[in-house]
């Protein structure tokens, strides 16, 4: 349980670091990111069944996903806003 908040913790971190130093980095970090959430969610059914079976696991993939989803937005946003 704590190794699962601390992986997403520092995934969080990375983004962010990525969006001080600029928004296009934190851009690409957080779409590869999400691509490979994405990946497991359509193509590794066999892996998210049986993670689905683990509640803990299940949620900590789901806040990695929305982790991801949300810097992507948000990277989009502040380029948006920039320009």
């Amino acid at each position: 349980m704590i190794g699962n908040i601390i992986v997403n913790a520092v995934l969080a971190g990375i983004l962010f670091a990525a969006y001080s130093w600029t928004p296009w980095a934190s851009l690409v970090l957080a779409s590869l990111s999400a691509l490979a959430f994405s990946h497991i969610f359509i193509f590794d059914r066999a892996f998210l069944e049986e993670i689905a079976k683990q509640g803990v696991d299940k949620l900590s993939l789901l806040i990695g996903a929305g982790v991801s989803y949300v810097g992507v937005i948000v990277s989009i946003v502040a380029l948006l806003v920039l320009r």
